[in-house]
């Protein structure tokens, strides 16, 4: 956690969390999902975590503000069609 954000603790020496997330989609609109959605805008907005979202289909999430912004921050990656079939 970055010590400057929610009076979270840091650790001398240790990276700040960065977390890839793997979905078909994201969106508000089904249970799982809708969770999965606000969980990640809370780590992203409130702690400061970089989250690197791979899926095919993001609706209702709110992104990066900016490439050059420092944590905070929300990536998407795409996937193509086909990419999390087994």
């Amino acid at each position: 956690m970055r010590s400057s954000q929610a009076g979270g603790f840091s650790t001398p020496g240790c990276a700040d969390l960065r977390l890839p997330v793997v979905s078909p989609f994201v969106d508000r609109r089904h249970g799982t999902e809708r969770v999965l959605a606000e969980v990640l805008e809370r780590l992203a907005g409130k702690y400061g975590y970089e989250i690197h979202l791979y899926a095919q289909r993001v609706e209702d999430l709110a992104l990066a503000r900016s490439a050059a912004s420092s944590g905070d921050e929300m990536r998407r990656n795409r996937l193509a069609q086909g990419a999390l079939d087994s």
